[in-house]
């Protein structure tokens, strides 16, 4: 076999054949060559289960070595006389894992040339041992190895179980006579393999078996419902008719050719995001031997987009402290839900997301709008803006009372005046103390000390509440007086 050691990674692949118990340990050896010796740790799978010599082997371990191996050494033990002939040498990096954790490899070459390559007996009243062992390089290696029973017929076809277990049929089945189409090989079709029977091969009955050979789409994918869709309908795929007996389909869904997350299913249902955009079911076949994929029909989601036959507008006058309401407008076809969103030169206005407003004082001289979003009952949705309006001022600040002076009145003390309360709260208040009802200049503040001029006078204070977005309170009433000694 010229090209001993080269091997091709087995795409994965779910094995069509019953679980095969095993047990993992490892033993350890001292040399290299005492690997010989070592004891059968587990079982692993080949496949197909059933077909020619030509056609390569498939391996499947159900774990990976425990230990991380250097290589990976594959090879084919002879019954008699037992023999261990070496069929490849692979690096970790040539091996995949299966969907049990374990390793997935498969021969380039078929049983045929490696027999004739290594000259190795043909027996067919014993089976051979295909093994596959984990060596590393280490002063004290670690081994574990896998083995499975492969059995040759008269005929040099062959299948990985003893035929006399009847894992193929019952005893009275195998007498039934299948011709051999050796020119369909490979294809899905039946293959006649000689069976095993009391220790000694059954020359002339043979028993049809199903080999696993190539996939290939037949009829493409079909999706139902066909054609158009609407937003939250299930569409349903069906793989379509396959050559070469695919043991399993997996399904990926996709909009506008990009594959949706999570949509892995045979079936999907679609969402708003899909409207006018085409939905296509891609399914991927797998066997043994290959794997292959093949796209549908796309299927056109379409909805009717809400459209407003009366458009949204805002309703009352648009002025600090003023209540404002949206109306959301009427809109064709039903709808479920309807949002809002108040905005301020254009930009959406914090936690403001109710149908009413009552402008705050910061909206002053802003341009205020409502967006409203409508979306149907088949989960599409539309949005409209209204018209802007600049806020106007709001009205004068309201208060109750008057300011109250307290303070010993003599002179060199200072007098302290409270404001009245302001609705809403004032930012900022503006005293004016006087004196005999006469202006005091420069005496704007909420404190004031007594001078000599206000001896024998009467002191009084007046404010003016002051806040953004609305007008200046009015003048308070003068505080209390309090007459200078």
């Amino acid at each position: 076999m010229a090209r001993r050691g080269r091997v091709a990674i087995a795409r994965l692949a779910v094995l069509a054949y019953a679980t095969v118990a095993f047990a993992m340990a490892g033993a350890v050896y001292p040399t290299a060559s005492e690997a010989s010796a070592v004891t059968v740790t587990g079982s692993m799978k080949l496949g197909p289960e059933a077909g020619v010599v030509s056609q390569p082997l498939v391996i499947s371990t159900p774990t990976s070595c425990s230990v991380t191996p250097d290589k990976l050494v594959l090879s084919i033990i002879s019954p008699s006389p037992r023999k261990e002939y070496i069929l490849a040498t692979l690096g970790l990096d040539e091996v995949l894992t299966n969907g049990l954790g374990g390793y997935a490899v498969q021969a380039l070459e078929g049983l045929d040339s490696s027999f004739a390559a290594l000259k190795i007996p043909v027996a067919l009243w014993a089976p051979y041992t295909v093994r596959l062992t984990c060596e590393t390089s280490a002063a004290t290696k670690s081994i574990q190895q896998w083995e499975a029973a492969l059995w040759l017929t008269s005929d040099w076809t062959f299948q990985s179980t003893d035929p006399s277990e009847g894992v193929y049929g019952t005893a009275a089945a195998w007498t039934k006579s299948v011709a051999q189409d050796s020119s369909r090989k490979g294809d899905g079709n039946v293959l006649a393999v000689a069976l095993k029977a009391g220790g000694a091969p059954s020359l002339g009955m043979s028993l049809g078996v199903q080999f696993p050979g190539i996939v290939k789409a037949l009829t493409l994918p079909a999706v139902s419902p066909a054609g158009t869709s609407d937003p939250g309908s299930v569409l349903s795929c069906s793989p379509g008719a396959w050559q070469g007996a695919p043991s399993r389909f997996t399904y990926s869904w996709k909009r506008n050719g990009t594959r949706i997350t999570g949509a892995t299913g045979a079936t999907y249902t679609t969402v708003t995001a899909d409207t006018n955009k085409r939905i296509t079911c891609a399914v991927i076949a797998r066997s043994l031997v290959n794997t292959q994929g093949a796209e549908s029909a796309p299927v056109l989601i379409t909805s009717p987009i809400p459209s407003a036959t009366l458009a949204p507008r805002v309703l009352g006058v648009a002025k600090v402290a003023g209540t404002l309401t949206c109306d959301a407008g009427t809109w064709t076809g039903t709808i479920a839900t309807r949002k809002y969103q108040w905005l301020s030169n254009g930009s959406a206005v914090k936690d403001e997301t109710n149908a009413t407003l009552v402008v705050p004082g910061g909206l002053y001289q802003t341009s205020l709008s409502c967006k409203v979003t409508v979306v149907s009952d088949k989960g599409v949705s539309a949005t409209l803006t209204t018209s802007g309006s600049t806020v106007a001022v709001g009205p004068a600040l309201a208060f109750t009372g008057v300011p109250v002076v307290t303070g010993n009145p003599r002179v060199g003390v200072a007098l302290q005046a409270t404001e009245p309360t302001y609705s809403p709260r004032a930012v900022s208040v503006t005293y004016q103390w006087y004196r005999n009802g006469v202006a005091i200049t420069g005496a704007t503040k909420s404190a004031y000390r007594i001078v000599e001029a206000d001896r024998g006078t009467t002191l009084t204070v007046r404010t003016i509440g002051i806040k953004f977005g609305y007008l200046n309170s009015t003048q308070s009433g003068a505080s209390n007086g309090k007459r200078v000694l």
